[in-house]
This record gives structure tokens, C-alpha cells and sequence, in this order.
């Protein structure tokens, strides 16, 4: 089926991109919203600009600019975010627009063989041909956490692939003490990527997705009890563990799980010890062992 036989009431949105405008199919279309903070940060997928958090889901913000006009937005005025159907699911990207955006129903033409991949269709409106966008061109697929061979048990999320170690997001904004313990979790047969920014977890959800994310509760913006209640809240990242690493105190330890946290550990143990708790905590975690359900189950009791 084509992208124009998609289309079918063939109602479009426009949206300005600088000097251009632009067509996506109204369908696709789940929102028009102001400019938000956007959480940026190093990655490796260059079409992804940051993130930001709407409606309990985090949405990547894709800048389209530069690759259909050759320049970068200098203002964004809103984010049109729109909907893609991949597989079963249905991801959310937010695109930024630097005007005004219109509803129209139009003729599409269909693209042909030598348009660009990220064109649909054409239409024609006020005298001007405008492409109609192919967003799955133009936008990256989100990793599949399902990978082929891992080992799953009910309620649990991927935590060991045969053949490879599973992947450690540890965020703590103590450079030196991360080091230290990164080194003792790679000892312990981990993959490991560092963060001093609880937001950076944000992106990695969707494009080098962790098997556990393990952060610190006293970070400056965004710590383990946030991180926790934003991924939680999201289906498709429900079953990811966070594990908190705190003070220590019985206080601490009631908020994170309250929060959402799936562990908690004192931060003051040494490096050593806390990764061997770790490597505990992923093996029963894998086996279908949660410290946050039967933490759940003793509050109720």
C-alpha cells in the first residue's frame, strides 16, 4: 500500500520550516504544543536534537531543517508532534516548526520513482507545490528491545543476551566515584555507559536502550526518584529497572520505593560491594525476583 492510498481523507497539515512549508498527513499529526525545556545531551544519533516529556511519554525532537532546507532553525515557535506506526507499537517525535501551522485538505500526487525517499506525495496550495513528508525517512527507529536470544522471564525486561554482557546505565554527577565503580561493574562483566545528567537516561530509552539504569537520589536536576516516576509512567518502559543509590537512611529507602525505584543500595559502601549488589540485583531481577513488589505488598499489608 502506498503512502498516498494511507492518506485517505487526504487532509494534510502544513508546517513552516523557515522560508519552506511542508505537509505531513493530518492523521499522523497527535498534537501542536509550545516550546518546552528539551533535555540535550551526547549521543550518537545525530537526527535526535534531545528530548522532551509530554504526557508521561518521552518524545525525541527531531530537527528536520537543516536536511530539507540545508539550515537549522534559528527559532522555534512551536513542536508539531506527530505519530509512526512501527509494528505494533506507536512512537511519538516532535517536530520543530518556526511558524504557524495550518489544516488543509488537498490532491495528493503521488511521489515518484525519482523524488526523494522522504517525500510521500506533492500537493498543491495557494499556488505552491509542497512535499508531503515520509517521517519514516527522515526520523531514526528505536531500537528493538526485544533482541533476538535474550532471555526473558515474566514481568522482567531484557537483562541477559547469550554472548553478551548486559548494559549498566550508571548516572551520578561525582565523576570520580563513578569511575571507580564503573571500573568494578565492568569488572563484574557489565557493559557500562556513564552520565553526570539524569536526563541523559532520557535518550538512551529509545535509541541504546540499558538493561538496568542505576543513578544517584542528589542529583542537581533530575535524580533516581524522577527518573524512576517518568519511565515507569511510560508502557514501554515499565518493566526497565531503575536502582537508586542513596544516603543510606531509612527515609531515603521508603521514598525510592515509593517513587518507583526497583532497589535501592547505600552509596557510601565501597565500589567493589556495590557492584557485586548489583550483579545481585540483576540476577534475581532476571529470575523474576522484585525487592519493589514485595516492598509494595508489605505497605498494603
Amino acid at each position: 500500500m502506498s503512502m498516498v492510498e494511507q492518506f485517505d481523507a487526504r487532509s494534510c497539515v502544513l508546517m513552516r520550516l523557515g522560508e519552506r512549508r511542508f505537509a505531513l498527513a493530518a492523521e499522523q499529526i497527535a498534537e501542536l504544543v509550545a516550546p518546552s525545556r528539551v533535555f540535550r545531551f551526547a549521543h550518537r544519533t545525530m537526527e535526535i536534537d534531545g528530548v522532551i516529556l509530554r504526557r508521561g511519554r518521552v518524545v525525541p525532537v527531531c530537527d528536520v531543517a537543516e536536511r530539507l532546507t540545508g539550515k537549522k532553525l534559528t527559532s522555534r515557535r512551536f513542536y508539531l508532534v506527530a505519530t509512526q506506526k512501527r509494528g505494533a507499537s506507536l512512537d511519538w517525535v516532535a517536530l520543530p516548526v518556526s511558524g504557524e501551522c495550518e489544516l488543509i485538505t488537498a490532491d495528493l500526487t503521488p511521489a515518484g520513482e525519482s523524488d526523494s525517499p522522504h517525500v510521500a506525495a506533492w500537493l498543491s496550495h495557494d499556488g505552491e507545490v509542497i512535499e508531503v513528508l515520509n517521517l519514516d525517512a527522515l526520523t531514526p527507529a528505536p531500537v528493538d528491545r526485544a533482541t533476538p536470544g535474550a532471555r526473558r522471564k515474566p514481568g522482567g525486561t531484557r537483562m541477559i543476551v547469550p554472548g553478551k554482557p548486559a548494559k549498566i546505565l550508571l548516572i551520578d554527577s561525582n565523576v570520580l566515584f563513578s569511575k571507580r565503580l564503573g571500573d568494578a561493574l565492568r569488572r563484574e562483566g557489565f557493559e557500562v555507559t556513564t552520565a553526570t545528567q539524569a536526563a541523559f537516561a532520557l535518550t538512551t530509552l529509545e535509541y541504546n536502550a540499558p538493561s538496568v539504569i542505576v543513578c544517584a537520589t542528589n542529583m542537581r536536576e533530575m535524580g533516581a526518584l524522577e527518573i524512576a516516576r517518568i519511565i515507569h509512567a511510560d508502557p514501554k518502559n515499565a518493566a526497565l529497572p531503575v536502582i537508586a543509590m542513596g544516603d543510606g537512611s531509612q527515609r531515603a529507602l521508603m521514598e525510592s520505593f515509593q517513587a518507583g525505584c526497583d532497589d535501592y543500595i547505600d552509596r557510601h559502601l565501597s565500589p567493589g560491594v556495590i557492584a557485586n549488589h548489583i550483579k545481585n540485583i540483576v540476577v534475581s531481577r532476571w529470575k523474576g525476583f522484585s525487592r519493589r513488589r514485595c516492598w509494595a505488598r508489605r505497605i498494603r499489608a
